[in-house]
């Protein structure tokens, strides 16, 4: 592990690494990156597939923050005493956590 910043096993970046080298794609990647006219298109399927995984952990983040917003407004909006602007209120929240949803991909 001389090639690699030593972190301590129990480290979220360990533990993550420790699972993609079981994967198959580690395994591919690593067979193909072993011949020299293979190497860029190794190191681009290993980028890319860490890009995803970095994507797809921002939209569970953006997911998180629109549903918080959403639950807050909720809350700011059940004060309202004008019914009509609570209801309207209200939709826009739903709104939110209908967004929030399709960002997450649920």
């Amino acid at each position: 592990m001389s090639a690699l910043t030593p972190f301590p096993a129990s480290d979220p970046r360990m533990v993550a690494w420790k699972a993609y080298q079981a994967t198959n794609e580690y395994a591919n990647s690593r067979k193909w990156a072993l011949h020299e006219e293979h190497v860029e298109g190794s190191l681009w399927a290993a980028f890319l597939a860490a890009w995803e995984l970095a994507r797809a952990e921002q939209r569970e983040a953006d997911a998180y923050q629109l549903a918080e917003f959403a639950h807050r407004l909720r809350y700011i909006f059940s004060g309202i005493g004008n019914y009509d602007v609570s209801a309207e209120c209200l939709k826009i929240a739903d709104a939110l956590d209908d967004a929030a949803a399709i960002r997450s991909g649920r």
